[in-house]
């Protein structure tokens, strides 16, 4: 993926599920060529399990000054098994 968008200049979002934790080699690499939109999160950026979570595993990354994040949240809402982001952007 990070070859596919290294020279992607237009607003660029890359969200999902990366069961990666903030820890990871793999997100320090992601996180090299993209904006972790969860820095702007208040109150937490713990998505999983969604009833107690404990774990940061789910993401929303933009390539930066083309789509900057104003506010980030993590819904504490139980639908599913992770919870909802919620990202505001400015594009």
């Amino acid at each position: 993926v990070l070859n596919e968008i290294r020279d992607i200049n237009m607003p660029l979002i890359l969200a999902g599920d990366f069961n990666l934790t903030p820890d990871s080699p793999y997100y320090t690499r992601i996180a090299e060529h993209l904006t972790d939109t969860s820095v702007l999160t208040e109150g937490g950026r713990l998505t999983f399990p969604s009833v107690d979570p404990g774990s940061t595993i789910d993401y929303v990354f933009t390539n930066g000054a083309a789509c900057p994040a104003v506010r980030s949240e993590v819904v504490d809402v139980a639908y599913y098994d992770h919870r909802p982001i919620i990202v505001e952007l400015k594009i």
